[in-house]
């Protein structure tokens, strides 16, 4: 039996994370080594010791001068004991310095586990000195939204887990994205009660006998598992607010801060349908803009604020009392968030009063000396952003939106009276041609800008510039982006080329920090893995974090073919940010294709299997050659590369299978007689083409099933795949079978 004798001392008094960090070291200690460590308050005279603590509470950091995000590893000796002092500017801190000893023990973090090395060998001590700082403040994990495949379908306990992982890897704090259908709060309005509130947008997702991995899913209606008993309304707020209470509690038992979203343009349906009727005798002046994206998701109803746009205005006394009572009630429930961000919805409503607006924020902060409306409304004509008019209504809903933060924050106080004065507060929106306004409407000690400059990384790489003013104003600006676009989805991404461009300008241009948008975690685990070190390293690169990375999991010889799997995926990037909706997790994931059918997108897929079938040499060579620890890395990438593989060619059948019942009505067209032999064998081929979809998909989906589920999102996509896909698919194939075989009105 081993008796090496390890000591970890901390002072009796010390901070709750300083403990954390204490039981945590101990515990890799006895994991990792079979040693029982002794958590002590004084040092030995012999042996092996750990002495954790800030210059407040260590005992050997007198006058040292640490970043409070900065922690420093030193080893030293006092008589015939051998000491590592793990010294943090924070208590924080504390727990990423011993993070960074266990590291140096051959374990490595990803965000969804660790990996542990499969011959440890025996106990030492750190041997050199590590004095380490980030390079940026804020490092921001996002949390909830509301898709399927986000963490909105995962159980505390299991964020719990996420959390865990996230403070090894030294995030500063989690961003909570909330949304108005979700329920985690009760509110009421001139004596209208909210009725209605879920999480998925109140989507159904059946799990039954014939779905596709149902052994890894509870049959029935498939949610977030801690909702899974509630049947009513006041169910949903209760466990909500549970779930929410214990979210926050968990982040801060691990250091990390809490920053609640809050979209002040995002209000409850129940409540938002009595807006017009209630806004009847307020006059405003005609809106100068319409809507470029009406549409609904579930409860989300009239996304781009076709019925109300107009009167979502800060003009609008009704609208402002609505939004601020709303914000009141999340306030009241949620205390204990550290950090508030105030933003909008992603496409802005066609509100009136944008002049009036200017010159309302003109006359309080003499915005006119720096900047025209006339020069940004010209730049915002000339601006293309993805739809026609898209960027000239961003730009005009962004001054609307600023007027509204600044009555909310600095003219009606809400969140002074509701919450602190002291109350540190993001603000956002997605025009780049307002961002420069904010510093000079926000008291910068206290307000913060988070900046949405694009969807994709490659595009945000492209506009990076956009945040150039950062550097010339004492205001914090942070940006937000995508680690993965969600249009694109579930289609194998790895923007770490753009990524690179990106945080170039990030440090370039003085930003603070950033927030990254993200789905599929277990599948990212590349992506972030260089930007964890790209936020701490400024001499990080790509090859060297997926260098650290591939070595760490799977084994020094697993790298070289990796590399090459990796070079393969970032140059596919521009076909696959091509594809825009096409792996978008929505309940007509595959219906639409059937509808729109695929047109241009099938030049760039096409060329996407040509690269997909490149990459399954190297990955092959790479499972060969992986330690048996990092298998389950190589075989994730398999997987997620041979659905995509799958899925495509599924598309393109059933995108095929759409052209001949085209095809077949226009021949039927609508007199008699009509050419029906040309009409059953068009009729005939597409029902074998959607027969053939249906195995292909099937087949697709148990490679998911068996390789490509490592997380809940995994999991949820899984769901995704059968219920938004492969039902939507076999009901299809029915149809037209069933009109194959019977001729007659075709069912579409």
């Amino acid at each position: 039996m081993p008796t090496e004798q390890i000591v970890i001392q901390i002072a009796g008094n010390c901070h709750p994370l300083e403990r954390r960090a204490a039981k945590e070291l101990q515990r890799y200690i006895r994991r990792l080594f079979g040693l029982e460590a002794r958590i002590s308050t004084s040092l030995p005279r012999k042996g092996s010791a750990f002495c954790l603590g800030t210059p407040d509470s260590h005992s050997m950091s007198e006058g040292i001068r640490i970043d409070p995000q900065g922690f420093r590893i030193r080893p030293r000796r006092k008589g015939s004991a051998r000491i590592c002092d793990v010294i943090g500017g924070s208590p924080v801190a504390v727990l990423w310095g011993v993070y960074a000893v266990i590291e140096q023990w051959g374990v490595h973090y990803l965000v969804h586990r660790d990996v542990l090395p499969e011959t440890p060998g025996r106990f030492r001590l750190p041997d050199r000195a590590i004095n380490r700082k980030p390079l940026l403040e804020r490092r921001v994990y996002r949390v909830i939204n509301d898709m399927l495949n986000s963490s909105a379908s995962w159980s505390l306990a299991e964020h719990r887990k996420v959390l865990d992982q996230l403070v090894k890897l030294r995030f500063s704090a989690i961003h909570i994205a909330t949304y108005a259908h979700q329920p985690w709060v009760h509110w009421s309005y001139r004596g209208v009660h909210r009725k209605h509130a879920e999480l998925l947008y109140g989507f159904k997702h059946p799990i039954h006998a014939r779905t596709i991995g149902k052994n890894l899913l509870p049959m029935g209606n498939y949610m977030n598992p801690d909702f899974r008993h509630c049947v009513s309304y006041e169910d949903q707020i209760e466990t909500g607010k549970q779930f929410m209470h214990g979210l926050i509690a968990a982040a801060h038992q691990r250091g990390l801060e809490v920053i609640l979203d809050h979209n002040l343009t995002d209000l409850p349906q129940d409540l938002k349908r009595n807006l017009g009727r209630w806004s009847r005798n307020v006059k405003l002046p005609k809106a100068s803009q319409t809507t470029t994206h009406p549409h609904s998701l579930g409860l989300a109803r009239d996304g781009g604020e076709m019925r109300f746009g107009h009167l979502m205005t800060p003009l609008n006394p009704v609208y402002m009392g609505m939004t601020e009572s709303w914000l009141g009630a999340m306030l009241d429930e949620y205390p204990d968030f550290d950090i508030l961000r105030l933003g909008q919805l992603e496409f802005p409503a066609a509100s009136a009063g944008v002049d009036v607006c200017w010159r309302d924020l003109d006359r309080r902060h003499g915005i006119s000396r720096h900047f025209k409306l006339k020069d940004i409304l010209a730049a915002g004509r000339k601006f293309k952003f993805h739809s026609p008019g898209r960027a000239m209504l961003q730009a005009k809903d962004a001054i609307i939106m600023i007027r509204m933060l600044d009555m909310v924050i600095n003219e009606h106080k809400i969140v002074d009276r509701r919450h602190s004065a002291d109350t540190k507060i993001l603000v956002g929106f997605m025009s780049h041609l307002l961002m420069p306004v904010v510093p000079h409407i926000f008291d910068p000690e206290r307000v913060e800008f988070v900046a949405t400059v694009d969807y994709t990384p490659a595009d945000v790489a492209r506009r990076i510039d956009t945040l150039s003013f950062a550097r010339e104003t004492p205001m914090k600006i942070h940006l937000i982006t995508s680690a993965e676009d969600d249009n694109v989805g579930f289609l194998p991404q790895l923007p770490t080329v753009p990524m690179a461009k990106l945080m170039d300008g990030i440090k370039k241009h003085g930003v603070s920090g950033y927030n990254f948008r993200h789905w599929l975690v277990s599948k990212l685990e590349p992506t972030f893995g260089y930007l964890i070190d790209a936020a701490w390293d400024r001499n990080a690169t790509t090859e060297k974090s997926f260098r650290r990375q591939v070595s760490g999991v799977c084994g020094p010889r697993a790298v070289k073919p990796m590399l090459k799997v990796f070079s393969l995926l970032e140059n596919a990037l521009v076909d696959t940010d091509s594809l825009d909706s096409l792996g978008f997790m929505m309940p007509n994931l595959l219906q639409k294709i059937w509808i729109h059918t695929l047109g241009d997108q099938k030049r760039a897929m096409k060329r996407l299997l040509r690269r997909y079938e490149k990459m399954m040499p190297p990955l092959e060579e790479a499972l060969a050659a992986s330690e048996s620890r990092g298998e389950w890395y190589v075989h994730n990438l398999i997987a997620w590369i041979e659905f995509a593989r799958e899925y495509i060619e599924v598309c393109f059948r059933v995108d095929k299978a759409k052209a001949c019942i085209s095809e077949a009505l226009e021949v039927r067209g609508d007199s008699i007689p009509f050419d029906i032999e040309r009409f059953d064998l068009l009729i005939i081929e597409a029902s074998g083409l959607l027969d053939d979809a249906v195995l292909r998909l099937e087949a697709a989906i148990r490679i998911w099933a068996r390789h490509g589920v490592c997380d809940p999102s995994d999991r949820a996509t899984l769901v995704g795949f059968n219920v938004y896909a492969l039902d939507f698919l076999r009901g299809k194939a029915t149809d037209i079978r069933i009109s194959s075989e019977q001729t007659g009105r075709l069912v579409l």
